[in-house]
């Protein structure tokens, strides 16, 4: 199992302060100890194509930070998850705001979801990716964004019946549904 680690690498203030603790195994049965070690310098050498990373629970997180010796967009992984529906398995891939913000040697990858969930897939292609730190912690509530989920969202919902669902994006505020009556612009501000 991987310690629980403090944020302190390009780390913004709404990004938790700790790490999920994770196992990981790659599909070919190949060695992925260089995941788990802690230590950014260590990096897959292997030619596995997807790996797994798994909790002892179903847990909540809403950003993923890989670092790699290449932060080429091409080369980012694919992000999908197990969601369970009345014992059903489902893989889903990262809902449509999947937000990148590249640095030297790693990138963010913000992946709102709303389940909590025990098993995530990588699909890496040539991304030589070295560690990955899994934010603890869950996005907003349905209508607020922002660093302190204090921002409002002026924004559609998807069925008039559907009071408690999520109209926004916790980091970008961009509204899923288009803005709500009487709204216009980016974050439907205005």
């Amino acid at each position: 199992m991987r310690p629980w680690r403090s944020c302190n690498v390009g780390c913004s203030d709404d990004q938790s302060s700790k790490y999920l603790s994770f196992t990981a195994s790659a599909d070919n049965g190949g060695p992925v100890s260089w995941l788990t070690d802690t230590d950014d310098i260590t990096c897959r050498n292997e030619s596995q194509t997807k790996l797994e990373l798994s909790f002892q629970t179903r847990e909540a997180f809403f950003w993923i930070r890989m670092i790699s010796k290449r932060t080429d967009s091409r080369d980012f992984p694919n992000i999908s998850y197990d969601k369970y529906d009345n014992g059903t398995e489902t893989v889903l891939d990262c809902p449509h705001d999947l937000e990148i913000h590249t640095f030297t040697w790693s990138a963010d990858f913000w992946c709102e979801m709303t389940e909590n969930v025990d098993k995530i897939f990588l699909t890496l292609g040539d991304t030589q990716l070295c560690t990955v730190y899994i934010s603890e912690g869950t996005p907003c509530l349905h209508n607020t964004y922002g660093p302190g989920c204090d921002e409002i969202c002026n924004c559609a919902r998807k069925s008039e019946n559907a009071s408690s669902e999520r109209v926004c994006f916790s980091r970008s505020g961009r509204c899923l549904y288009g803005c709500a009556a009487g709204y216009v612009g980016d974050k439907c501000e205005e």
